[in-house]
C-alpha cells in the first residue's frame, strides 16, 4: 500500500473540510454549555407529552430502544433517569436532537455494526453521544461522496483516499463534561415542570483545589469540578443525591412546609456546585461551568489517552498501518478547547501543547469533530497532521 502523505490527506480531508465551511478553531469559552436549546425556548411550565406518543414520531429510534426500555422508563421520574433520551422526549425544543438521531438511524439502518450501535443506545446511557458522533461522521462522509466502509471489527471506518489507499479511522468520544450536560438536562426538566427559576454552576470560590501535571489524564489542573477527577460510579451517586435533594426541597415549597420561603439554595462544596432555586414566575434557567485554571494540556491529554486506549486496550487501531483518530468533542469542555486552540494557532511551534511522541507513531492524523444537531456536517472541526 502506498504511504499516506500529508498531500494525499490534504486532497481528501482538508479540502472536504473547507468545502463544508468548517472552522479550524474550536468553540470559544462559554459560561454556558450548549444544550441544543436556549433558555428562552424552554417553556417555564407544562405537562409532559406521553413519552409513548413522542416516541412514535421516530420509528427507527423506537425500534432501537424497544418495548422493554419504554416500559421501564415510563415508571422512572425523568429527572432521575440515567438516560438523557428520557428527558429529550419530554422537553420541548429538544426535537432537533431526536430528529437527527432518527435521521442517522434511518440512513444507516442496514450498515455493518448497526446492531451493536442500537444495543448501546438501548442499554448504555453514557454511550448515546459516542454513537451519535460515529453515525454523524458517516453521514458527513456520505454527503461529501467520500468512499468508505463501516466495519464490525477494527477501526470504525475504512476511508478510501484519492490514490486508492485505505485510511482506517477510529472514532472515540471522551466523556469529560458529560456530567455537566447530564445535570443541565435534569435541571431543565425540573425547572419546566415545577415552574421555578434556577441559577446554578461550579463557582470559583466553592471549587476544591487539587493539583495534577501534564502527564495526568486531565493535564495541568489547579481547580476541579465533578467531571475532573471523580470516577463514574461516584459521580452518578452524587448526581442522584443532587436530584433527590432538589425534588425534596421543591416538594416542601409546594406543600407549604417551608413556611414563608420562596426558594432555596443547594450546595455541594465537595464538587464546587451551588444551585439557587426561586419562584418569580419567569422560568429562568442558567448553568455555568465556572471559573477555573484553563487547561493548556487538557485536550491533548484526552487525545493521548484515547489513542493509547484504541491501540493498547481495544486493539481497534493496531500497529502496522497509518491510521487516524477522530475525537468527538461534544462532551469536552468548550473553554478548555478554545484556550487550547488559541495556543495551537498563536504560539511558536516549540510551545504548541501537542506531543506526537506521546501517542502511537502509526496514528498520523487526529480529527477533532463536534456534531451539529441541525446539519449533516460538523459544527466545527480541526485536523492535526
Amino acid at each position: 500500500m502506498p504511504d499516506l502523505t500529508p498531500e494525499i490527506i490534504a486532497a481528501v480531508l482538508i479540502v472536504a473540510l473547507a468545502l463544508v465551511v468548517l472552522t479550524i478553531r474550536m468553540a470559544q469559552a462559554n459560561a454556558k454549555r450548549e444544550a441544543g436549546v436556549s433558555e428562552s425556548e424552554v417553556p417555564a411550565r407544562g405537562q409532559d407529552d406521553p413519552i409513548k406518543e413522542r416516541l412514535r414520531r421516530y420509528p427507527n429510534l423506537q425500534s432501537a430502544l424497544g418495548q422493554g426500555w419504554l416500559e421501564r422508563e415510563v415508571k422512572v421520574h425523568p429527572a432521575k433517569s440515567r438516560y438523557a433520551l428520557a428527558r429529550w422526549f419530554r422537553i420541548d425544543r429538544y426535537e432537533a436532537r431526536l430528529e437527527m438521531l432518527e435521521r442517522l438511524l434511518t440512513m444507516f439502518k442496514s450498515a455493518p455494526g448497526m446492531g451493536e450501535r442500537r444495543r448501546r443506545i438501548r442499554t448504555d446511557p453514557k454511550a448515546l453521544i459516542d454513537t451519535v458522533v460515529e453515525l454523524h461522521v458517516a453521514a458527513w462522509l456520505t454527503q461529501n461522496t467520500i468512499r468508505f466502509e463501516m466495519t464490525k471489527v477494527g477501526a470504525d471506518f475504512r476511508v478510501e483516499l484519492a490514490d486508492g489507499a485505505i485510511l482506517p479511522i477510529e472514532a472515540t468520544t471522551p466523556r469529560h463534561a458529560m456530567w455537566f450536560d447530564d445535570l443541565f438536562t435534569r435541571f431543565t426538566y425540573i425547572k419546566r415542570t415545577s415552574g421555578l427559576s434556577a441559577r446554578w454552576g461550579f463557582y470559583a470560590e466553592d471549587v476544591p483545589v487539587r493539583e495534577a501535571d501534564e502527564d495526568s489524564s486531565r493535564g495541568v489542573v489547579t481547580t476541579a469540578r465533578i467531571d475532573d477527577f471523580l470516577p463514574d460510579d461516584i459521580a452518578e451517586a452524587i448526581l442522584d443525591g443532587i436530584v433527590e435533594e432538589t425534588l425534596t426541597k421543591i416538594a416542601a415549597l409546594e406543600s407549604g412546609a417551608s413556611t414563608g420561603a420562596t426558594g432555596f439554595t443547594l450546595a455541594r462544596p465537595d464538587v464546587g456546585l451551588r444551585a439557587e432555586w426561586w419562584n418569580d414566575g419567569s422560568g429562568y434557567l442558567s448553568g455555568a461551568t465556572g471559573a477555573r485554571t484553563p487547561l493548556v494540556w487538557g485536550p491533548w491529554a484526552e487525545i493521548r489517552d484515547a489513542a493509547r486506549s484504541k491501540v493498547e486496550e481495544s486493539k481497534q487501531l493496531p500497529p502496522g498501518q497509518t491510521s487516524a483518530l477522530l475525537v468527538g468533542t461534544n462532551q469536552l469542555d468548550n473553554g478548555d478547547l478554545g484556550y487550547w486552540a488559541d495556543w495551537v494557532e498563536s504560539v511558536e511551534d516549540k510551545w504548541v501543547p501537542i506531543k506526537w511522541a506521546d501517542i502511537p507513531e502509526h496514528i498520523k492524523y487526529v480529527i477533532l469533530y463536534k456534531v451539529s444537531w441541525g446539519l449533516l456536517e460538523p459544527q466545527c472541526a480541526l485536523l492535526l497532521i
